[in-house]
């Protein structure tokens, strides 16, 4: 592969950054779901999404060594705005999407999908998937709905758990270090909310903390490397229109802080915390304005650093970070089209 150089004044100067070219996959896609396998040290399952012409029953696997994507086993139905969940035993949750009444499950075994049981609760697109210490997977929110289940992996069967405090859409979720999950904001029936809730899954409840300081939904959350802090990034406000804002949630204290705005505002992004402890943030929309533009968070400085844009504007797009310390960036719309197209980011550190 040709690897280009980024040589960034903004960064400092013990970190280099490099964009690798990275095949396309096999059909375009927006809105569909990545997750890295168990199988492999440099291997991505995608599936589902939506083509441009419909939505997608397909799955197909990068590998990345020989930077190739091979066709998969085909879901069991047509899946858009899912989730994908590594399971522990190498298998792959397929969960969420519109007007789908249950999940799949591939097996690494021989390349396949299955049915799950049906949703304890119907699910329409919006919710988040996380996995538990106990190998379970929480669905919680989506159509603007409270309710919350656990597909209990090694059963092979959905149940509902407490239903959140607030109704959430296009909230986020993130499994924090003790175990338990916090969800923040979300757009509920009177549109963006700031409120924040944490999920522990050995009592089954959910509990109220701090809401952020900024109402926000279609925003990011990542659990940064110090275990201590999770960065919320931007979304989309009460007014409707794109935040360029961030803050951080400190768990010990239950405390909101802002941080660095960024220099785009933006939603339907991505989030990757980096190998050095760097935020990837990479593409989304501002309104009418899709987005090639990406920006690190450093949170020593607590400032955000520019880097060079991807080759084109993404969003609906995924990020997938590997044992390598690779991202794959893959498909999404680039305000015209649906895109196949598919990037490699890293930082490296200067010798």
């Amino acid at each position: 592969m040709v690897l280009t150089m980024l040589l960034l004044a903004a960064v400092p100067a013990a970190w280099a950054q490099q964009w690798l070219p990275a095949a396309s996959m096999t059909v375009p896609r927006e809105q569909h779901a990545a997750t890295a396998l168990a199988l492999s040290d440099d291997a991505v399952l995608v599936l589902g999404g939506y083509t441009g012409f419909g939505y997608s029953d397909d799955s197909e696997i990068y590998d990345v060594i020989n930077d190739v994507w091979a066709p998969s086993g085909r879901l069991t139905v047509s899946r858009s705005d899912s989730t994908a969940t590594l399971l522990p035993d190498g298998s792959v949750l397929a969960a969420g999407g519109w007007n789908v009444n249950h999940g799949d499950r591939w097996s690494p075994l021989n390349d396949t999908w299955a049915v799950t049981s049906s949703y304890a609760v119907p699910l329409w697109g919006g919710e988040t998937a996380t996995l538990l210490p106990n190998g379970w997977v929480l669905v919680a929110g989506g159509d603007k709905d409270a309710s919350a289940q656990v597909y209990m992996a090694t059963a092979g069967v959905w149940a509902a758990t407490s239903p959140m405090n607030v109704a959430r859409l296009n909230h986020a979720a993130t499994l924090l270090p003790s175990g338990a999950v916090l969800v923040t904001g979300g757009q509920g029936s009177t549109g963006a909310s700031a409120s924040a809730e944490v999920y522990d899954h050995a009592t089954v409840t959910w509990t109220l903390v701090a809401s952020m300081k900024v109402a926000r939904d279609s925003h990011t959350a990542t659990l940064l490397a110090d275990g201590a802090r999770v960065l919320v990034v931007c979304g989309e406000g009460t007014d409707g229109a794109a935040l360029a804002s961030a803050e951080l949630y400190d768990i010990a204290t239950d405390t909101w802080t802002t941080t660095g705005s960024l220099a785009s505002a933006r939603l339907f992004h991505t989030a990757t915390l980096l190998a050095n402890g760097q935020v990837l943030v990479a593409g989304g929309r501002d309104g009418g304005k899709f987005l090639a533009s990406v920006e690190l968070y450093d949170p020593a400085s607590g400032q955000w650093l520019w880097a060079e844009p991807m080759v084109s504007a993404r969003v609906g797009h995924t990020a997938t970070i590997l044992s390598s310390g690779l991202v794959l960036i893959a498909g999404g719309y680039d305000g015209a089209n649906v895109v196949d197209t598919c990037q490699l980011f890293r930082v490296t550190l200067r010798l």
